[in-house]
């Protein structure tokens, strides 16, 4: 199971133990949109806050991101 707590960050939880290890570090708050690359192994996903942040997802890691002032509510990937 996997769970996100207010602060962005994705967790996975063994049901057996009860225990949990942090998997990503996402986008805080809502997730407005995501848009994955249909060639490459990344994604971009924009969150409620104005946060956008680019991430391969293969990796596990963050390779962009910029927090704007306003707030977005679509994503769309252009060839």
């Amino acid at each position: 199971m996997y769970i996100q707590d207010g602060k962005g960050r994705i967790y996975c939880l063994n049901r057996d133990s009860d225990l949990y290890t942090e998997v990503y570090k996402f986008t805080e708050g809502s997730v407005a949109a995501l848009c994955a690359s249909p060639t490459h192994n990344y994604a971009v996903s924009l969150g409620e806050t104005g946060q956008l942040k680019v991430w391969d997802y293969a990796k596990k890691s963050v390779f962009a991101e910029k927090i704007f002032s306003g707030k977005g509510t679509c994503l769309t990937h252009l060839p």
